[in-house]
């Protein structure tokens, strides 16, 4: 049975894939922010090795915590994927993330397989699910963070962002883009112009995709991904935009909005109780800055189940917050 976490880590990302390979259960991080949460989970479940890290590109809320997760000494490593982003070489941090990744991969901790683009690795195959690569094009990698597409349209970081599908069963069950923006995204969809899956968590924390308009924005990948679930995965604080949860609501009118933190266009205040979370490490708990916090998606013979329950979470929301982003517009609000 694959079973799906999506940290709440405050602002950044990181999602976790536990998987059986060959019988044996694998386990898979995407993205691996600053902060301690990651560690902390992994230290409450016993876990000691970390089958395949998949960077979706080089900011810092998706890779900064790799340098303190390889130097742990109890940990034990399989393969790192990534994109190579030459326009972070002469940063200090990513410079000094160079040097810890030499030397993990010279003391044989870890093995850097380098380069995700559309269709490699060729998947990633568990027994009863699949990682699928949608994008970048390989000739968007080509050129590179700093370079420019075939449309001569200039490549930044989160352009190259790696899209990821998570496929158990033939469906589609989670879409992990990044930091994608759009143009990033125009060529994706040239190229895949199904991004179906049951859940999404939305690129850049919901936050402004380069110059793009928002709300076209958020309105293009909902009609493309028809998600049940979006999740945005954000610290309390301004995101995500409200127009894209406007945006995604009239899309999908019946689509579920799990914020991993309460946004401030939210509620100006937190709530005393949130008896809806379970006991998952989560960055903003010790605060009460949680609204669906970290979140769990398990997979059992085509049904799925969701930690907090959804039920659960729209009932937080409706009852706590009644300016609440994602109950703007609606007559019956799931979420």
């Amino acid at each position: 049975m694959p079973e799906i976490i999506v940290l709440d880590v405050g602002h950044g990302n990181c999602t976790l894939l536990f998987a059986k390979q060959a019988g044996a259960r694998k386990v898979t991080v995407i993205d691996v922010p600053p902060g301690d949460t990651l560690l902390t989970f992994l230290n409450r479940r016993n876990i000691r090795r970390i089958d395949e890290i998949l960077i979706s590109h080089f900011d810092r809320d998706h890779y900064g915590g790799l340098p303190t997760l390889l130097h742990q000494p109890n940990l034990h490593f399989g393969n790192l994927w990534y994109n190579p982003d030459s326009t972070k070489h002469n940063r200090a941090h990513f410079a000094s993330f160079q040097k810890v990744l030499e030397a993990a991969e010279a003391e044989g901790r870890i093995s850097a397989k380098g380069v995700l683009t559309r269709g490699y690795p060729s998947n990633l195959p568990f027994d009863d699910c699949e990682i699928e690569v949608l994008g970048p094009s390989a000739g968007s990698a080509v050129s590179g963070p700093g370079g420019r597409d075939a449309r001569g349209k200039k490549l930044t970081s989160n352009t190259m962002s790696a899209v990821l599908r998570i496929v158990s069963a033939g469906q589609g069950e989670l879409l992990l883009p990044g930091d994608l923006d759009q143009t990033g995204l125009e060529n994706l969809l040239n190229r895949q112009p199904s991004l179906t899956a049951k859940a999404l968590v939305f690129p850049h924390h919901g936050g402004r995709p380069a110059d793009a308009d928002p709300a076209i924005f958020a309105r293009t990948l909902g009609t493309a991904v028809k998600p049940e679930v979006v999740i945005f995965s954000v610290r309390r604080g301004d995101l995500p935009r409200p127009e894209i949860v406007a945006s995604l609501i009239e899309t999908q009118p019946g689509v579920h909005i799990a914020c991993t933190q309460l946004s401030k266009h939210c509620s100006d205040t937190t709530p005393d109780s949130h008896s809806h979370l379970h006991e998952t490490v989560a960055s903003g708990r010790g605060k009460g800055h949680c609204c669906a916090g970290t979140i769990t998606y398990s997979i059992s013979n085509g049904r799925q189940t969701w930690t907090p329950k959804l039920t659960e979470h729209s009932d937080f929301v409706r009852h706590n917050f009644s300016k609440a982003l994602c109950q703007i517009g609606r007559r019956h609000s799931i979420g």
